[in-house]
């Protein structure tokens, strides 16, 4: 993954709020909003993503900015994307 993302998805924590932008990406039109996503991660992982440079603007909305890298940092971890809620 791009170098200043790998740190994002450190830990399970991390690597789960990763797989859940994804996920939301994937599930719809490749972005993602702060209001699609809270409750389902936290603000300190939101900034995080933002400040690593994994998510980035896009007009109002926000794109994984290597969704590529994304998925295989997530299979090098072994981590699977999580299911979503409700």
């Amino acid at each position: 993954m791009i170098e200043t993302g790998t740190g994002v998805a450190a830990d399970d924590e991390g690597a789960a709020a990763l797989a859940t932008v994804l996920r939301v990406a994937q599930e719809g039109d490749g972005t993602v909003t702060w209001a699609a996503l809270d409750g389902e991660i936290s603000r300190e992982q939101w900034g995080a993503l933002l400040a690593h440079g994994v998510l980035v603007p896009a007009g109002d909305r926000f794109v994984l900015a290597d969704p590529t890298a994304v998925r295989e940092t997530l299979e090098e971890r072994e981590f699977h994307l999580p299911d979503a809620e409700g």
